[in-house]
């Protein structure tokens, strides 16, 4: 059971150039209770100087707004922006719609995503799409300007309780002396609920599970064909969430004469 509050949408960060101000759709870090545990961002506003991310800065940061582009991101590099230089804010800027993305980036920035995820932050932490405003903010702070960069964002509604579901089917052969268990992913989870990838997290992975267990049933249903253990098809739920609904079936699964 998870409760929390989920930050979806309207919340926005104005970026101040000169005399001039900018509005940014954004969306704020989810902020969650996992087992007595808080995770996520736990702080929904802030109005403070903006600086890129610098490595090995030895500045006081805990007033001031960390800029930094997703893909120059990596969990040392994030857990260095909380935990040590305490920044006051953490503005991510993500690629916009359309972009090229590499998979060592993705794969990286999802070690990113899934760290803020299973940790308590105890600034916020906002994501904003590339753009203009993202290219005139790194020109202003690099021409030794302070630009003041804001984000608000609204009141989170709690909920009260969250459930998560796991599915499993069996193909089973009355000469089996073990089973085989195939597990996938089902649900998709993301670091603001509005950045979801649904189909790389994990529609490709269920569509693989599904045709396997249709390749197998096809398999097991001819003369002979039956090999020498049960299928044990899995599809767990909450992978995001430090792999919950995994542990749960792991924890819960019946004894079978062996699970591989």
């Amino acid at each position: 059971k998870n409760s929390g509050a989920l930050v979806t949408l309207c919340c926005v960060l104005l970026a101040a150039f000169a005399s001039a101000s900018t509005n940014i759709p954004a969306a704020r870090l989810v902020q969650y209770d996992q087992e007595g545990q808080q995770k996520g961002s736990r702080r929904a506003t802030f109005s403070m100087p903006a600086m890129e991310y610098v490595k090995e800065n030895d500045l006081d940061l805990t007033r001031t707004a960390i800029y930094v582009r997703w893909d120059q991101l990596s969990v040392d590099d994030i857990q260095h922006i909380v935990e040590e230089e305490e920044a006051g804010a953490v503005v991510i800027v993500l690629p916009a719609a359309g972009s090229h993305v590499n998979v060592k980036q993705s794969a990286q920035w999802r070690n990113v995503e899934s760290w803020l995820l299973a940790n308590r932050i105890p600034m916020p932490v906002f994501f904003a799409f590339d753009g203009p405003w993202a290219e005139n903010l790194q020109k202003s702070i690099r021409s030794g300007k302070s630009p003041v960069i804001s984000g608000t964002s609204p009141t989170p509604k709690v909920v009260t309780a969250g459930k998560a579901r796991n599915f499993q089917a069996v193909i089973s052969t009355p000469t089996s002396s073990n089973t085989v268990a195939i597990l996938t992913p089902w649900d998709s989870f993301a670091a603001a609920p509005s950045l979801a990838n649904g189909e790389d997290s994990n529609a490709s992975g269920v569509a693989a599970l599904l045709e396997i267990s249709r390749l197998f049933h096809e398999l097991y249903s001819q003369q002979g064909g039956a090999g020498s253990a049960d299928i044990l098809f899995v599809m767990t739920a909450a992978s995001k969430l430090n792999y919950a609904g995994t542990k749960h079936w792991l924890a819960n699964t019946e004894d079978r004469k062996s699970v591989v």
